[in-house]
């Protein structure tokens, strides 16, 4: 008669490693984001890129994750908006790009 507690434990093992996995994953995309965000000067929307975090955040298990790196996600939008070079665009285009990104 097979073991359902060591099932069990396999698939709590493999629920975490893919947990974390997200985590590592969206925490390193972040990053790179907000990298190339303070390089770019302003107006260019880099603010948007970080939907494909959001889009990561949902092969957590944690469904309560996706909220948190929405939620991480806009105030990295908004740092990297104080963190951008100054460019020559008008702001009106500025502010334009980075309230779509917080959409």
């Amino acid at each position: 008669m097979p073991d359902s507690h060591r099932s069990d434990e396999k698939q709590t093992d493999r629920t975490n490693s893919t947990e974390w996995g997200v985590y590592l994953e969206c925490g390193v995309v972040s990053l790179i984001i907000l990298l190339i965000d303070f390089v770019t000067p302003l107006g260019i929307a880099n603010g948007i890129l970080y939907v494909v975090v959001v889009l990561i955040s949902l092969r957590s298990p944690n469904k309560h994750f996706t909220i948190i790196i929405a939620f991480t996600s806009s105030l990295l939008a908004g740092v990297g908006y104080w963190g951008s070079p100054p460019s020559e665009i008008p702001m009106y285009q500025v502010f334009a790009n980075r309230f779509l990104a917080f959409l």
